[in-house]
């Protein structure tokens, strides 16, 4: 089997050789800690070819962690279970769509209401100009009694 240098490995994981050689050697205290050891672990068997979930419980038992129960694999955004996502548990929309779909609603309304408005005063200052100059059409012609 061909020779691997842990510089080789460095380079491939981003892992510093330190790290590497710790994980080697199974100095874990020079290891960072958390999270980072068990992703390092990974990427080193990745790398190997080995499997990387027995590295990792082969590296918890060596260093004397228990391990963490298994989470449920998070779903894409594409899969269709995501789509379902959006409806709450009771079969009702979410509310953060009923607030948006409420709030356009609204919006259509005002605006609605606002164009109605400028019809109305447009033809209200229709009617008032007509009924001025017929007013003063009138009395100008001598059409209305005076008091």
């Amino acid at each position: 089997m061909a020779r691997i240098t842990l510089e080789e490995i460095a380079t491939s994981t981003k892992i510093g050789t330190r790290s590497l050689r710790a994980l080697e050697e199974e100095d874990f205290d020079q290891l960072p800690g958390g999270i980072f050891n068990k992703g390092f672990v990974r990427a080193y068997a990745k790398y190997l070819g080995i499997d990387e979930e027995q590295a990792v419980a082969d590296y918890l038992t060596a260093a004397g962690e228990q391990p963490l129960p298994t989470r449920r694999p998070a779903r894409s955004r594409n899969s269709p279970a995501s789509a379902s996502a959006r409806v709450a548990p009771t079969g009702w929309p979410s509310p953060s769509w009923c607030c948006s779909i409420a709030g356009g609603f609204a919006g259509w309304r005002w605006y609605q209401n606002k164009k109605a408005g400028r019809r109305r005063s447009r033809a209200s200052d229709e009617r008032t100009r007509a009924a001025r100059r017929c007013f003063i059409g009138k009395r100008a012609a001598g059409g209305y009694p005076r008091a």
